[in-house]
Protein backbone atom coordinates (compact mmCIF):
# COMPACT_ATOMS: atom_id res chain seq x y z
CA UNK A 1 0.00 0.00 0.00
CA UNK A 2 1.21 3.43 -0.48
CA UNK A 3 1.04 6.59 1.44
CA UNK A 4 1.29 10.62 0.42
CA UNK A 5 2.24 12.85 3.08
CA UNK A 6 1.01 16.41 2.49
CA UNK A 7 1.18 19.74 5.05
CA UNK A 8 -2.08 20.91 6.18
CA UNK A 9 -4.44 21.87 5.12
CA UNK A 10 -3.71 20.27 1.83
CA UNK A 11 -4.18 16.86 3.20
CA UNK A 12 -7.46 17.22 4.65
CA UNK A 13 -9.15 18.62 1.72
CA UNK A 14 -7.57 15.75 -0.43
CA UNK A 15 -8.95 13.23 2.02
CA UNK A 16 -11.93 14.52 2.10
CA UNK A 17 -12.28 15.09 -1.75
CA UNK A 18 -12.47 18.65 -2.35
CA UNK A 19 -9.29 18.54 -3.56
CA UNK A 20 -8.78 16.29 -6.43
CA UNK A 21 -5.55 16.47 -8.42
CA UNK A 22 -2.02 15.74 -6.65
CA UNK A 23 0.78 17.02 -7.68
CA UNK A 24 4.48 15.09 -7.49
CA UNK A 25 7.64 16.12 -9.16
CA UNK A 26 8.69 12.61 -9.01
CA UNK A 27 6.99 9.41 -10.65
CA UNK A 28 5.46 6.84 -8.62
CA UNK A 29 7.00 3.07 -8.60
CA UNK A 30 6.24 1.66 -12.02
CA UNK A 31 5.01 -1.66 -10.47
CA UNK A 32 2.16 0.98 -9.25
CA UNK A 33 -1.35 -0.48 -10.15
CA UNK A 34 -4.62 1.64 -10.64
CA UNK A 35 -7.50 2.04 -9.28
CA UNK A 36 -5.12 1.90 -6.33
CA UNK A 37 -5.90 2.64 -3.08
CA UNK A 38 -3.51 5.58 -1.53
CA UNK A 39 -3.49 6.68 2.30
CA UNK A 40 -3.43 10.42 3.26
CA UNK A 41 -0.52 11.56 5.73
CA UNK A 42 -0.73 14.46 7.48
CA UNK A 43 2.77 15.69 7.63
CA UNK A 44 4.11 17.36 11.16
CA UNK A 45 4.18 20.95 9.73
CA UNK A 46 1.61 23.20 11.74
CA UNK A 47 -1.09 24.98 8.86
CA UNK A 48 0.33 28.32 8.63
CA UNK A 49 -3.08 31.06 9.79
CA UNK A 50 -1.93 32.63 6.10
CA UNK A 51 -1.92 29.98 4.03
CA UNK A 52 -5.53 28.42 6.06
CA UNK A 53 -7.46 31.79 5.46
CA UNK A 54 -6.00 31.95 1.91
CA UNK A 55 -6.68 28.82 0.79
CA UNK A 56 -10.19 28.46 1.90
CA UNK A 57 -11.07 31.69 1.07
CA UNK A 58 -9.59 31.26 -2.59
CA UNK A 59 -12.12 27.74 -2.19
CA UNK A 60 -15.13 29.72 -0.89
CA UNK A 61 -15.43 27.86 2.28
CA UNK A 62 -15.21 28.56 6.27
CA UNK A 63 -11.62 28.00 7.26
CA UNK A 64 -11.85 25.25 10.27
CA UNK A 65 -10.13 26.32 13.51
CA UNK A 66 -6.38 25.41 13.08
CA UNK A 67 -6.43 23.17 16.05
CA UNK A 68 -8.63 20.77 14.51
CA UNK A 69 -6.14 19.86 12.01
CA UNK A 70 -3.99 16.42 12.48
CA UNK A 71 -0.14 16.04 12.33
CA UNK A 72 1.56 13.10 12.22
CA UNK A 73 -0.87 10.97 10.92
CA UNK A 74 -2.74 9.41 8.75
CA UNK A 75 -6.36 10.89 8.22
CA UNK A 76 -7.56 9.06 5.29
CA UNK A 77 -7.30 7.09 2.24
CA UNK A 78 -8.28 8.02 -1.46
CA UNK A 79 -8.36 5.90 -4.38
CA UNK A 80 -6.47 6.77 -7.03
CA UNK A 81 -8.16 6.45 -10.65
CA UNK A 82 -5.54 7.74 -13.14
CA UNK A 83 -1.85 8.85 -13.34
CA UNK A 84 -0.45 11.17 -16.07
CA UNK A 85 2.44 13.46 -16.50
CA UNK A 86 2.30 16.76 -16.46
CA UNK A 87 5.98 17.32 -17.90
CA UNK A 88 6.58 20.78 -18.82
CA UNK A 89 10.63 20.32 -18.25
CA UNK A 90 10.28 19.35 -14.66
CA UNK A 91 9.05 15.72 -14.52
CA UNK A 92 5.68 16.27 -12.44
CA UNK A 93 3.33 13.34 -12.27
CA UNK A 94 -0.52 14.42 -11.02
CA UNK A 95 -2.79 11.78 -9.63
CA UNK A 96 -6.26 11.94 -10.30
CA UNK A 97 -8.87 10.95 -7.48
Amino acid sequence: MYALTLWEPWATLLAKGIKEIETRSWHPHRNMKLPQTILIHAASRPVKRNELYALYEQLELIPPDRESFSYSAIIGAIDARELFSHDRGNNCSNFSL
